[in-house]
Formats: structure tokens, C-alpha cells, sequence
């Protein structure tokens, strides 16, 4: 116990300390332009940023798995969201993608007729979840996805046949679509909110593995189920009017898609070469890009 408290403390730690090197990033290119460096010479300085906290981004997947692998079951499981203060409309975003993930997560595995697995997955949400995300909820009118996370859990648990479950899962994600495009901050705050679940799935990918070897199938399912949705939800934005948006957000795509090549589908058969940092990395760019918004 001991040890996985350690283990989130610095989680909590490496958050902050990225959050403090995106801020002062943005302070280096503001200094910049106020000392007088436009046009290229502008553009090579804050690339030189946005190098440094990607490379220290990086760093946080490599040789770590090894010592927080295997802990036990769920060591991983939401480690990293809320670990830092974050913008309460962002932690919401981060909250729902968290769920959303999970409940696809479970689905495909429902589909494949790994049933058990497919049950506990799509639970998740409302056992996990749901208290982080009820008052924020229930303040914006979208109360009731909790009974259609309910619904489409017990409908799992009964049996019944994957396309049910799968057009419970849409109902469901229709809900959060609605709730995203009444958030205030817009498309920033919905890409930022990847970039956070982006980091999680890190997290959740980083205990995963010990030793090259997968020891905690579930924490790797968690992680596939989260990048899907950054990347559904990137490509969706980038299909924005928004000239800007839809810039950012093939940006996110391109990285999520990037990350992936550390990925086998939902089971994670055939990896041979787990690497955390990968992911961490993509992370990174995407807060950068999704900073661009704001």
C-alpha cells in the first residue's frame, strides 16, 4: 500500500511538473516576441520548447515499468486524472472519456466473446467513475447518464447479444456528445482533455508491463480503450470549420495514431516491445497543440 501511494504521489509530482514547463513554455515565447525575435528566429525558440517538454515527456515511460508493473490488480486504474489541479471543465472532459473508454473497451471485448472480461469493463464506469462526475452532471441537465450507464451494464451482466449492448453504447455516447459541445471552453478544452486522457492511458499502459512481458492484462485494456476515444473524438474535431481547430486537432489525431504502434488491438497479443514513453509523448504534443487554442 505504501508503495502505490508513493507511486501517485509522483505521478501527481510529474503532472505538475509538466503543467509548470507547458506554462513556462508559453512565458518563453511570449518573452521572446517582447524581446524582439519574430519570424523564423521566433518559430526555431518555441520549437526548442516544445522539444523539451516532449523529451521530458518521453522520459517518464523509460525503465519504470519494471518497478511498477505487476503491483496488483487495478494498481493503475484512473491513477493520473484528478492527480493535479486541473481545470474542473477539463476534468470533467477527462472524467467522461475515462468512462467512455472503458465502456468501449468492454464492448469490443463483449463482441470477441470474452464475455467476463467485456462485463467488468463496461461496469467500470459507474463503479469507478461516476461519483467524480454526478454534480457537474446533474447541474448541466444530463442526470440520466447514469441510468444509461446502469442499463447498459446490467444488459452485459443478462447476456444479451452484443448488438444490443452496442446500441445501449451509442445511446450512450450521444449523451456525452451532447454534454461536450455545451462545455464553455469549446474545442481547447476538449482537446486538452485528450491530452490528459492521453497521459492516463500511459499510466494505465506503464503497469501493464513488466520485464517486456504484459502482467496486467486489464490496465492494457484500459489504456486501448482510452486512446480510441482520443482519436474518435480528434477526428470528429478535426472536421471543424474552425480553420484552427481542425489544425489542432489532425495534429492530436496524427499523434494518437503515433501512439498506437505500442498497441495490439484490445488483447495486446504479439508486443514485443511494450514502451510507455511512446505514449507520454504523444501526450505531450497534443497538450502543446491543444495550448495553441487557447
Amino acid at each position: 500500500m505504501i508503495k502505490k501511494e508513493q507511486n501517485r504521489v509522483v505521478r501527481a509530482r510529474r503532472w505538475v511538473m509538466a503543467g509548470a514547463v507547458a506554462t513556462a513554455v508559453a512565458g518563453s515565447a511570449g518573452s521572446a516576441q517582447t524581446a524582439g525575435l519574430s519570424g523564423e528566429n521566433n518559430a526555431d525558440w518555441n520549437a526548442s520548447q516544445d522539444e523539451f517538454l516532449v523529451a521530458s515527456a518521453e522520459g517518464e515511460g523509460e525503465g519504470e515499468a519494471a518497478s511498477e508493473g505487476g503491483e496488483g490488480e487495478g494498481e493503475g486504474e484512473g491513477e493520473g486524472e484528478g492527480a493535479a489541479a486541473v481545470d474542473p471543465e477539463i476534468q470533467l472532459l477527462t472524467d467522461l472519456g475515462f468512462m467512455q473508454g472503458h465502456a468501449y473497451a468492454g464492448l469490443k471485448l463483449y463482441e470477441m466473446g470474452e464475455t467476463e472480461l467485456g462485463v467488468e469493463h463496461i461496469g467500470h464506469p459507474i463503479v469507478e467513475k461516476y461519483d467524480a462526475v454526478a454534480a457537474p452532471l446533474e447541474k448541466m441537465g444530463h442526470a440520466d447518464l447514469k441510468a444509461q450507464l446502469e442499463v447498459m451494464s446490467e444488459a452485459a451482466e443478462a447476456g444479451k447479444p452484443a448488438d444490443d449492448v452496442a446500441a445501449l453504447y451509442d445511446e450512450m455516447t450521444a449523451t456525452l456528445e451532447a454534454i461536450r459541445s455545451e462545455t464553455e471552453g469549446g474545442a481547447a478544452s476538449q482537446l486538452k482533455a485528450l491530452a490528459l486522457l492521453t497521459r492516463i492511458a500511459a499510466d494505465e499502459y506503464q503497469v501493464a508491463f513488466k520485464g517486456g512481458e504484459m502482467v496486467n492484462a486489464k490496465e492494457y485494456q484500459d489504456a486501448w480503450g482510452f486512446l480510441q476515444i482520443v482519436k474518435q473524438e480528434a477526428r470528429e474535431l478535426a472536421e471543424s470549420d474552425d480553420k484552427k481547430v481542425a489544425e489542432a486537432a489532425e495534429a492530436v489525431l496524427g499523434y494518437a495514431e503515433n501512439a498506437e504502434t505500442v498497441f495490439s488491438g484490445v488483447t495486446g497479443e504479439g508486443i514485443s516491445k511494450p514502451d510507455a514513453s511512446e505514449i507520454y509523448g504523444a501526450a505531450a504534443r497534443m497538450e502543446i497543440a491543444a495550448g495553441r487554442l487557447s
